[in-house]
């Protein structure tokens, strides 16, 4: 599914515009800092989400002197519109071969990837649960769903009595927790061994990168003080003992400090720490291929999505450039920003100039 028409009116710096983009599969965005780039790619994000991929409030893509936003987008026989105003807040309209946005996510979707997506596998654990869990809940479907939702309640009445210092209370959820949190880890291991092993897969367009044919993951247990006999025990069995023997440092703390929660992995390429071997080149495009990795392996059951480069191409060289476009070819449509013209990007694509919110095509 491709984007046909894409209008906007009053949206941050965008005064007001109307593009046709039919045919056209990838469309490239030119300008400096500050002149709309990543406006014009929220536009789309929201229309489709519902929601920033910036994690702010709609009110903040108002204009500066303006109190309502509207945006519409034409998409494979489907006409959607949505209109922000400061004291109502949103609406939106959905007309033609998709009657719900439901439907329409189940066919379509759009994801958004920043310059800084080298942060994304780097820096914070909660990013890379969210990421993998993700791709966990959506690939395995209804059991992972299932157990996922089953963890986050029981942790919740656990985290209960804990901030009321109840440890009676907080034992009766051991053995559910313990039990729910071997499932989660379990999706998780296998999660990882599928991505893992795409990305291996991707190794032949990516010669200048040593060890990416040899992708592996440690997982990291926040359970870390396990003695080698716990380690040898059921999951569940040996989580259920360390919750029981660590419950005072809980009740001090008031929440649950050990489980899936608060567990993490890395990546390792060629048996070396992604993070800690190899250069932020390669790093950023390791979290490029990541990301990648999920949309191919679910394909299958879900399409896959539009894509939102926002200057992903920074500190990547030429010959790793090609090597991303290469897996690029199968993605029905393909939006990238820059601040100067990209050779490498230079075929098959539609070029458009964005100054001061005012975009015009090349």
């Amino acid at each position: 599914m491709m984007i046909d028409r894409l209008w906007i009116s009053a949206f941050r710096n965008i005064e007001k515009g109307l593009w046709i983009f039919e045919g056209q599969k990838r469309i490239g965005i030119l300008g400096k800092n500050g002149n709309g780039k990543s406006n014009f790619l929220e536009s789309i994000y929201i229309l489709i989400n519902g929601k920033s991929f910036r994690g702010s409030s709609l009110s903040d893509s108002l204009p500066f002197e303006g109190s309502k936003f509207s945006l519409g987008m034409d998409i494979c026989g489907t006409r959607l519109y949505t209109e922000f105003m400061k004291e109502k807040g949103r609406s939106f309209q959905i007309s033609g071969d998709y009657s719900d946005m439901a439907s329409l996510k189940r066919a379509m979707q759009v994801s958004y990837f920043s310059s800084d997506i080298v942060r994304l596998l780097v820096e914070s654990p909660d990013a890379r649960r969210r990421e993998l869990d993700r791709f966990c809940k959506r690939y395995f479907g209804d059991a992972a769903q299932s157990a996922y939702s089953r963890y986050d309640a029981v942790l919740k009445q656990k985290n209960r009595s804990l901030k009321q210092k109840d440890p009676k209370m907080a034992r009766l959820f051991h053995d559910q927790l313990s039990d729910i949190a071997a499932l989660v880890m379990s999706f998780r291991h296998q999660g990882l061994t599928l991505i893992t092993d795409k990305i291996g897969s991707y190794h032949r367009n990516f010669p200048s990168i040593k060890g990416l044919s040899e992708v592996g993951f440690s997982y990291v247990s926040s359970a870390h003080d396990l003695g080698d006999a716990d380690k040898e025990r059921p999951y569940s069995a040996m989580m259920k003992g360390f919750y029981e023997a660590h419950i005072a440092a809980e009740l001090a703390a008031g929440f649950s400090l050990y489980g899936p929660h608060r567990d993490d992995f890395s990546l390792f390429l060629g048996g070396r720490s992604m993070t800690r071997f190899y250069s932020r080149g390669v790093n950023k495009i390791s979290n490029i291929l990541f990301r990648l990795s999920t949309y191919e392996l679910m394909k299958s059951q879900f399409g896959l999505p539009i894509l939102l480069f926002d200057d992903v191409f920074a500190e990547i060289d030429e010959d790793n450039q090609k090597g991303v476009l290469h897996l690029l070819e199968d993605f029905p449509q393909l939006f990238f920003t820059g601040l100067t013209y990209n050779e490498v990007m230079e075929k098959d694509s539609v070029w458009y100039q964005i100054e001061n919110g005012f975009m015009e095509k090349k």
